[in-house]
């Protein structure tokens, strides 16, 4: 028929993936390098603001993780004693 068509077809979709690596030991390796030469040159030059402002957010960040730890073992504590609380009466209603 000429090549002319009136139901269109859909062409076929190619699926174009580009995987990202991410190698964790390379990171930890280029952060200690990092912090190793800022280190160095704290102590030629007499102190770096940089170094001074991740000690404070790794300070922060430590601080931050203890308070949550903290908080959800003490939700989870109070969560167990409500729970026992109801099984406890439920039993008790049920015997009775």
């Amino acid at each position: 028929m000429l090549g002319l068509s009136f139901l269109k077809t859909s062409k076929y979709k190619k699926f174009e993936f580009a995987p990202r690596y991410y190698d964790e030991r390379k990171e930890r390796r280029e952060e200690l390098i990092k912090q190793l030469e800022e280190e160095d040159r704290a102590r030629k030059g007499g102190g770096s603001i940089s170094d001074y402002q991740s000690h404070l957010k790794k300070g922060y960040l430590s601080n931050y993780r203890r308070k949550t730890e903290r908080k959800e073992s003490k939700n989870s504590m109070v969560r167990l004693a409500i729970i026992l609380t109801l099984l406890m009466a439920l039993f008790y209603w049920l015997l009775r």
